[in-house]
């Protein structure tokens, strides 16, 4: 049986100093690593934290906000501020009105700090500069206002380590502090994570000594500029920071400082996201280590960091894994996974159909836990999940892709009858069906039954204010784990099925809350607080785009912006009141950014490699015109411009790459042996 306190938290937020919190007042994180050393710049304009600060973790060591190596119990962030004490002044000027914003201006992915003090402005900037050490770097520039001159002193440090560096008048160019012009200067600190202590060293930096420099950090392959500057903005930074909390072995929190545990599915999403966004090298890490350590030979994959019995197995991780494994090969054209884990991939694809799962008829897979995760002791019975089915759909036809390419070809056939029957049970059983007049069902018992509804038993222990606590009947529809399935095309979205299902899912939207945003399910059966979720708030985006209801995939877009992490790009799990604890404090879960990622590239820009070839089905929101993007697809650039022609009928391209067959609204090309361009004009 689950153990019901897996998630239960002892870390009292109340206890230390604000910064320990993660979910200050309008606070939002700016995430910078390479896998050698992960740093966040906070930054809290609200007032109950400090202003800003940096926070700087092991990525290889899960843990809550409170471990980082630089925040301390009692003074929080604070000595990782700056001080100045400014020339005839003898008291130090601490950052007040703070600015933090994205750059490339040092090339990499960097945050800007700004603030003013008495006759001068500060601007700090933070990256990550190199890709084989476990260093950050802080470069800090004082522009002075005409007739300021004297001697200046800054304070900052790490815990246990307080530094006071001196800036002697900054218009004397013999001094040590290089002068870039008349009244400015700067100095580059640098922090290096001792991983054996584990400890941050900190020290002063000749930034323009090579010596100083390392290979540079690995960018994204994949650049997209679609004229709707919001979405821009939102992939970028997905791309650059969702590498950067994956360390160099694939270790990742599902949920950065919040779960401290990895999961198959969250881990699979993950690894979509970062081949579609062209770091295709750290996928092969993320996915090797899933096949290795996460897949038992049986082929039941790790939820939580934790192996389950039988009926609490989250069996739609099976089809996830092998969805993200055949991207991965589709996008890189590298088989060598295959190669090494065939055993465990064949293991994957079978492991759903062991007589613990599967009934028949109808041919489905049936257990007592759900795709969030309740379970027996908050009333789930019996039956058929949703995800379960779909989710197993794809993956089989994953499956049988994957043997092609392996040249098994009996094994890849087998794999897609399954695949296919599964899903003429999950659409079209005249008992089971996942479906109804409402569109998908989340649930069916063993008889056919909707479970509509359920009932916690006292074990479950849930902390006051859960919805599962209140009075009144707790429903398990609607959820937006069905956007999914019409999303990924296993029901078809122009269908009355997909319509009345993305009709359902607005009971969700602003649910026992105000300012917009949808939850993952109905919240009178909600386990935890009401509230809104960012990355099933994309999943109904995702579906929206392929149903042609451009307007809702606006308005979600737009609603991300509204909510704290919209500046920096790093959105917190959810945005309902956490009880903390028993609970963790809510943390920022790394697959809201595949989810922005997918939404970008498999939706918009419509990019999707496969067997036979690269399909190219773009469709673009009514913010866009025009999309430049520039892909990397089995090593090699492909470059793609879409524009939108008004009085077009169907889709026109111009390419040097050899097209199988066009469409209404789509193109097939050949795979690509080396870099091509196309130009390609839709309705």
């Amino acid at each position: 049986m689950i153990d019901f306190e897996e998630h239960f938290y002892s870390d009292d937020p109340a206890d230390g100093h604000p910064d320990v919190r993660t979910r200050l007042n309008e606070a939002c994180y700016f995430f910078l690593g390479n896998g050698l050393i992960q740093g966040a710049i906070q930054f809290a304009p609200g007032g109950d934290g400090s202003p800003y600060g940096l926070l700087v973790m092991d990525p290889e060591h899960l843990s809550p906000k409170r471990a980082a190596l630089t925040l301390d119990h009692e003074t929080g962030l604070a000595s990782t501020m700056l001080s100045v004490r400014a020339p005839g002044s003898d008291r130090s000027i601490y950052p007040q009105d703070v600015s933090a914003e994205w750059t490339r201006e040092l090339g990499d992915p960097a945050v800007r700090v700004r603030w003013k003090g008495e006759g001068f402005e500060a601007e700090e900037l933070f990256s990550c500069p190199a890709s084989d050490r476990a260093e950050l770097r802080r470069r800090i520039r004082l522009s002075c206002e005409p007739g300021v001159s004297g001697s200046f002193r800054l304070m900052t440090g790490v815990p246990d380590e307080h530094h006071e560096l001196s800036l002697q008048d900054l218009s004397i160019p013999e001094l040590s502090i290089p002068v870039r012009e008349e009244g400015e200067a700067e100095i580059t600190l640098s922090y290096h994570l001792v991983a054996e202590s584990p400890r941050i060293v900190m020290k002063v930096v000749d930034s323009g000594d090579p010596a100083a420099e390392g290979p540079p950090l690995r960018l994204s392959g994949s650049t997209v500029r679609t004229g709707y500057r919001l979405l821009d903005r939102f992939f970028r930074s997905s791309c650059d920071q969702l590498p950067a909390v994956i360390s160099q072995n694939g270790v990742a929190d599902a949920s950065i400082w919040q779960y401290n545990r990895e999961w198959v599915r969250d881990h699979s999403a993950m690894a979509v996201g970062l081949v579609l966004s062209g770091h295709h090298a750290l996928a092969h890490t993320l996915l090797d280590r899933l096949l290795t350590e996460f897949v038992s030979d049986e082929g039941d994959a790790v939820d939580s960091s934790e192996r389950r019995s039988p009926d609490e197995v989250e069996l739609d991780q099976n089809g996830e894994l092998l969805h993200a494994l055949e991207t991965y090969v589709h996008w890189t054209g590298d088989t060598s996974l295959l190669d090494r884990h065939w055993e465990r991939v064949v293991a994957v694809a079978d492991y759903p159909f062991r007589p613990e799962f599967l009934v028949d008829p109808p041919g489905m897979f049936a257990n007592r836990r759900e795709y969030w995760e309740r379970h027996s002791a908050h009333g789930i019975e019996t039956g058929f999940e949703l995800a379960y089915q779909f989710w197993n759909i794809i993956g089989l036809s994953s499956a049988a892709s994957l043997a092609r390419a392996k040249g098994e070809d009996e094994v890849a056939a087998a794999w897609d009858e399954r695949s296919a029957s599964l899903r003429r049970a999950f659409l079209e059983d005249p008992v089971h069906a996942m479906c109804d007049e409402r569109g998908l069902v989340k649930r069916r018992g063993l008889d056919g039954q909707v479970q509509e509804t359920i009932e916690p038993l006292e074990e479950a222990m849930l902390p006051r204010g859960t919805g599962l606590l209140l009075p009144g009947v707790h429903e398990l529809n609607p959820d937006t784990s069905a956007a999914l399935p019409i999303a990924m095309g296993v029901v078809d979205p122009f269908s009355p099925l997909a319509s009345t299902t993305m009709e359902g899912f607005e009971l969700l939207w602003d649910q026992g809350w105000s300012g917009g945003g949808y939850g993952r399910y109905n919240i009178t059966s909600e386990a935890d607080q009401p509230g809104s979720w960012p990355f099933p708030s994309l999943f109904v985006a995702r579906a929206a785009m392929e149903t042609g209801d451009l307007d809702k995939v606006v308005r979600i877009i737009e609603w991300l912006d509204t909510i704290p992490g919209s500046r920096s790009g790093a959105w917190f799990e959810n945005y309902g009141e956490r009880v903390s604890p028993p609970y963790p404090q809510v943390g920022v879960p790394p697959w809201m950014w595949a989810e922005v990622i997918m939404l970008v590239v498999h939706h918009i820009i419509g990019v999707r490699p496969a067997e036979k070839g690269v399909l190219i089905q773009p469709r673009l929101l009514p913010e866009m015109d025009e999309i430049d993007a520039r892909l990397r697809i089995k090593g090699h650039n492909f470059q793609l411009h879409v524009t939108r022609d008004r009085h077009a009928d169907s889709i026109a391209i111009e390419s040097d790459a050899e097209v199988i067959e066009t469409s209404a609204g789509s193109v097939l090309i050949a795979r690509p042996e080396g870099d091509i361009s196309m130009d390609v004009r839709i309705p």
